[in-house]
Protein backbone atom coordinates (compact mmCIF):
# COMPACT_ATOMS: atom_id res chain seq x y z
CA UNK A 1 0.00 0.00 0.00
CA UNK A 2 1.64 3.09 -0.74
CA UNK A 3 2.27 5.73 1.86
CA UNK A 4 0.53 9.64 1.33
CA UNK A 5 3.73 10.65 0.51
CA UNK A 6 4.22 8.70 -2.90
CA UNK A 7 0.31 9.15 -3.57
CA UNK A 8 1.17 12.61 -3.36
CA UNK A 9 4.79 12.32 -5.75
CA UNK A 10 2.62 10.38 -7.98
CA UNK A 11 0.30 13.26 -8.60
CA UNK A 12 2.95 15.19 -9.36
CA UNK A 13 5.12 13.07 -11.69
CA UNK A 14 2.18 12.29 -13.98
CA UNK A 15 3.44 13.30 -17.51
CA UNK A 16 2.65 15.74 -19.32
CA UNK A 17 1.01 15.32 -22.65
CA UNK A 18 1.97 17.82 -25.18
CA UNK A 19 -0.12 16.47 -28.21
CA UNK A 20 -3.43 15.97 -26.44
CA UNK A 21 -2.65 19.38 -24.70
CA UNK A 22 -1.68 20.78 -27.99
CA UNK A 23 -5.26 19.54 -29.21
CA UNK A 24 -7.52 20.84 -26.37
CA UNK A 25 -6.04 24.17 -26.85
CA UNK A 26 -7.15 23.77 -30.47
CA UNK A 27 -10.41 23.11 -29.93
CA UNK A 28 -11.09 26.09 -26.75
CA UNK A 29 -9.37 28.47 -29.02
CA UNK A 30 -12.32 27.74 -32.14
CA UNK A 31 -14.68 27.41 -29.42
CA UNK A 32 -13.64 31.15 -28.37
CA UNK A 33 -13.54 31.94 -31.56
CA UNK A 34 -17.29 31.12 -32.00
CA UNK A 35 -18.33 32.89 -28.75
CA UNK A 36 -16.60 35.83 -30.02
CA UNK A 37 -19.26 36.03 -32.96
CA UNK A 38 -22.20 35.25 -30.65
CA UNK A 39 -24.69 36.66 -28.83
CA UNK A 40 -26.23 35.25 -25.15
CA UNK A 41 -28.94 32.14 -25.35
CA UNK A 42 -32.01 32.76 -23.48
CA UNK A 43 -31.68 28.42 -22.89
CA UNK A 44 -28.09 28.71 -21.93
CA UNK A 45 -27.46 28.90 -17.75
CA UNK A 46 -24.10 31.20 -18.43
CA UNK A 47 -23.47 34.38 -20.51
CA UNK A 48 -21.43 34.24 -23.58
CA UNK A 49 -18.88 36.45 -21.50
CA UNK A 50 -18.80 33.45 -18.32
CA UNK A 51 -18.25 30.90 -21.20
CA UNK A 52 -15.67 33.01 -22.82
CA UNK A 53 -13.75 33.59 -19.62
CA UNK A 54 -14.28 29.87 -18.46
CA UNK A 55 -12.51 28.92 -22.05
CA UNK A 56 -9.26 31.56 -21.75
CA UNK A 57 -8.65 30.78 -18.27
CA UNK A 58 -8.32 27.17 -19.75
CA UNK A 59 -6.18 28.25 -22.41
CA UNK A 60 -3.99 30.34 -20.47
CA UNK A 61 -3.45 27.35 -18.28
CA UNK A 62 -2.42 24.87 -21.73
CA UNK A 63 -0.27 27.49 -22.62
CA UNK A 64 1.56 27.41 -19.02
CA UNK A 65 1.82 23.87 -19.04
CA UNK A 66 -0.67 23.24 -16.44
CA UNK A 67 -3.36 21.26 -15.85
CA UNK A 68 -7.05 22.32 -16.50
CA UNK A 69 -9.84 21.43 -14.72
CA UNK A 70 -11.56 18.77 -16.81
CA UNK A 71 -14.90 18.74 -15.06
CA UNK A 72 -15.44 22.24 -15.77
CA UNK A 73 -14.59 22.31 -19.44
CA UNK A 74 -16.71 19.31 -19.47
CA UNK A 75 -19.37 21.20 -18.18
CA UNK A 76 -19.62 23.74 -21.35
CA UNK A 77 -19.45 20.81 -23.99
CA UNK A 78 -22.65 19.28 -22.52
CA UNK A 79 -25.64 18.07 -24.24
CA UNK A 80 -27.51 21.09 -23.82
CA UNK A 81 -24.86 22.46 -22.26
CA UNK A 82 -23.85 26.69 -22.38
CA UNK A 83 -21.86 26.11 -25.65
CA UNK A 84 -24.72 23.96 -27.45
CA UNK A 85 -27.25 26.25 -26.09
CA UNK A 86 -25.22 29.31 -27.28
CA UNK A 87 -23.93 27.41 -31.22
CA UNK A 88 -27.89 26.54 -31.62
CA UNK A 89 -28.89 29.93 -30.94
CA UNK A 90 -26.21 31.72 -33.08
CA UNK A 91 -25.96 29.05 -36.28
CA UNK A 92 -23.00 27.13 -35.40
CA UNK A 93 -25.10 23.94 -34.08
CA UNK A 94 -22.81 21.45 -36.46
CA UNK A 95 -19.90 23.29 -35.76
CA UNK A 96 -20.01 22.56 -31.91
CA UNK A 97 -20.98 18.88 -32.35
CA UNK A 98 -17.87 18.55 -34.39
CA UNK A 99 -15.80 20.50 -31.47
CA UNK A 100 -17.93 18.48 -28.97
CA UNK A 101 -16.52 15.25 -30.47
CA UNK A 102 -13.46 16.28 -30.70
CA UNK A 103 -12.90 17.51 -27.20
CA UNK A 104 -14.43 14.11 -26.14
CA UNK A 105 -11.89 12.16 -27.29
CA UNK A 106 -8.96 14.52 -26.46
CA UNK A 107 -10.41 14.10 -22.72
CA UNK A 108 -10.31 10.03 -22.64
CA UNK A 109 -6.49 10.33 -23.43
CA UNK A 110 -6.05 12.84 -21.28
CA UNK A 111 -7.15 11.43 -17.94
Amino acid sequence: MKTFKEKILGLFSRKYNEDSASELRAILEECLHYTDLSEDSVWSCMDVSEIRFSLKKAIGRLENRKKVRLRSLSFLFLPTGPLQEVSISNGWAEEFLELAAKFDAVVLKLK
